[in-house]
C-alpha cells in the first residue's frame, strides 16, 4: 500500500510516499509554509486558502504521475479555520492569530467578553478553555469586526477545506474539530449549547467523520481514483509517531510546544483533553515555549548582523555557532520566554538581571533554555493526577536539531528520556495510521524501518 502523507505545519509543508509493504518512506518533498498575508491588524494571522489548495493539488498530481497511490492522509495544524462566504476571500485563520485579544471600543477584549458569558464549566466537555489561539474565539472576533462577513457562512477546518476542494465533502476528523472549542468531545458531536451562545447557529459546520479509518471521499489525479481520509490533528499524528505509552510524557517541541500524555478516560483537569485515536484521549498542556519563542532572538540577531555588515546569515548556521558557544550557566541572566500571548501571559516576555558583565549571546540562550526547561518541569506534574510519569519522549523538529535544549530540560526534570523513533515522527505516525487503514482498524505499535530510499 502506497500512502501519500501530507503534513501541513506552521513552518513547512511536507509530503512523502509511505510504502507499508517496504516499511519505508520512499519519496519526500518539503516546501516552506505559505507567508502570512499583510494585514492592518498586527494580531491577525491569515493565509491564502486558495494558494494553499493549489500547492496541495500540485503535490498530489506530481506524486500521482510517478507513483500509484492507494490513499491520501493529511496531518494538519489545529485550532485554525476557513470561514467561507460569498463576500470574503477564502482565508485560513491560523492558530497564530490572536485578534480576540485586541481591546474593543469599551476597552475589553473579545476574549474577555466571551469569558463573561461562557463559563469554564460549560467548556469542560470541549476539552479546552477559552484562549487566544482557539478557533471559536477568533471566529467570534471576526464576526464582531466593523466589516464583518455575514454570520451564515460555511466553516472548515484547514483539513476539511482541502478535503472539500478535493472531494466535494466538508468532513473533518474529531482531532481537528475539537481544537475549535465547539465540540462535545466525549459525545464526538458539535456542542450546540456553545454554538447557540455565540450566535453561530446559522453557520454550516463540517461533518465529523463517524469512522476515523474510512475515506472522507475520493479525488482523481493522473487517471487514479484515490481515497482521501479525514484530516488528522498534527499533534495526534506526532504522538502516534513517537510510539508513546501511558507511562510516558511526550514533549513535542516544534514551532510551538505541548506536554502530553495518553489516557483511556476523559477526565477534565488542569490541562486540555484532546481526542486521540480509537476512543482514547491525550491530556495536553499547550502554549509552552517552543521554536517560535527562540526565533524571536534569532530574528533580532539576524537583523543586527545585516544592519551592521550587510550580510545575511542562515538560521541553521546561527544555531551551530550559538550552541557551540554555550557555557555551563547563564551568568545569572534571566529570561521569560512568553513572547506570544497566552491566557497567563498577555504582555510579552522579558530579559532581566542584566549586569555589565553577563549580557552575552551565550548567556542569553542558556538563560532561554533554562527558563523553557523550568516551565516544562513546573507543568509536567499536572499530568500526573492518575500516576507518575516514568519516561520522557522528546519529539518535534526543534528537539532533533537542538540537543542542548533537550539536555537542559532532561537535567531539570530528572527523568529518563529518549527521542521519537525517527527525526520526523509525523511520517512515522502516518505510517502507523496507514497500517491501521490497510488492516481495517487497530493502531499497531510499529515504526518505519527506513526513512528514505
Amino acid at each position: 500500500m502506497n500512502t501519500l502523507g501530507i503534513d501541513i505545519g506552521s513552518s513547512y509543508i511536507k509530503a512523502g510516499v509511505i510504502s507499508t509493504g517496504r516499511e519505508a518512506l520512499i519519496q519526500q518533498t518539503n516546501f516552506p509554509a505559505l507567508p502570512k498575508l499583510p494585514s492592518a491588524n498586527p494580531l491577525a494571522y491569515e493565509l491564502d486558502a486558495e494558494e494553499l489548495y493549489n500547492t496541495i493539488h500540485k503535490i498530489i498530481h506530481t506524486t500521482a504521475a510517478s507513483v500509484p497511490l492507494d490513499s491520501i492522509l493529511f496531518s494538519t495544524q489545529m485550532h485554525g479555520f476557513v470561514y467561507q462566504t460569498k463576500s470574503r476571500p477564502e482565508r485560513y485563520i491560523s492558530w497564530q492569530d490572536s485578534r480576540c485579544t485586541s481591546p474593543q471600543k469599551n476597552g475589553i477584549s473579545v476574549l474577555d467578553m466571551m469569558k463573561a458569558f461562557i463559563s469554564e464549566e460549560e467548556m469542560e466537555v470541549s476539552g479546552v478553555q477559552l484562549k487566544p489561539s482557539l478557533g471559536m474565539c477568533n471566529l467570534y472576533a471576526l464576526l464582531q469586526e466593523e466589516d464583518a462577513p455575514p454570520d451564515d457562512g460555511t466553516l472548515f477546518t484547514l483539513g476539511s477545506y482541502l478535503i472539500w476542494r478535493l472531494t466535494g465533502n466538508n468532513i473533518c476528523h474529531i482531532t481537528n474539530a475539537a481544537p475549535l472549542g465547539l465540540v462535545n468531545v466525549p459525545q464526538k458531536s458539535w456542542n450546540n449549547r456553545v454554538i447557540d451562545a455565540l450566535s453561530f447557529s446559522k453557520i454550516t459546520f463540517p461533518d465529523i467523520a463517524s469512522e476515523e479509518f474510512r475515506p472522507a471521499g475520493y479525488c482523481f489525479a493522473e487517471g487514479q481514483k484515490i481515497p482521501v481520509y479525514p484530516d488528522y490533528g498534527d499533534q495526534q499524528v506526532s504522538i502516534a509517531g513517537a510510539c508513546s505509552t501511558p507511562d510516558d510524557a511526550v514533549i513535542n517541541i516544534a514551532t510551538a510546544c505541548q506536554l502530553s500524555r495518553n489516557t483511556h478516560v476523559f477526565i477534565p483537569g488542569s490541562y486540555e483533553v484532546r481526542p486521540y485515536f480509537e476512543q482514547t484521549y491525550i491530556n495536553t498542556i499547550s502554549n509552552m515555549p517552543g521554536g517560535r519563542n527562540l526565533s524571536v532572538f534569532i530574528r533580532f540577531l539576524k537583523e543586527a548582523v545585516q544592519l551592521f555588515t550587510g550580510k545575511q546569515i542562515e538560521e541553521s548556521d546561527m544555531w551551530d555557532i550559538i550552541n557551540n558557544t554555550l557555557g555551563p550557566d547563564s551568568g545569572d541572566l534571566k529570561t521569560e520566554m512568553y513572547f506570544y500571548p497566552t491566557n497567563e501571559h498577555l504582555l510579552g516576555g522579558n530579559v532581566s538581571h542584566i549586569t555589565p558583565n553577563n549580557l552575552h549571546i551565550s548567556n542569553l540562550f542558556q538563560a532561554a533554555y533554562e527558563h523553557i526547561a523550568e516551565e516544562y518541569a513546573k507543568n509536567l506534574p499536572l499530568l500526573e493526577e492518575a500516576s507518575k510519569i516514568k519516561r520522557l519522549i522528546f519529539s518535534g523538529g526543534v528537539s532533533w536539531k537542538n540537543a542542548q535544549l533537550i539536555d537542559t530540560a532532561a537535567r531539570r526534570i530528572e527523568l529518563p528520556y529518549k527521542r521519537s523513533p525517527i527525526p520526523d515522527e509525523t511520517f512515522n505516525g502516518l505510517y502507523r495510521l496507514s497500517l491501521a487503514i490497510e488492516r481495517k482498524g487497530g493502531l499497531p505499535y510499529e515504526s518505519l524501518k527506513r526513512t528514505l530510499e
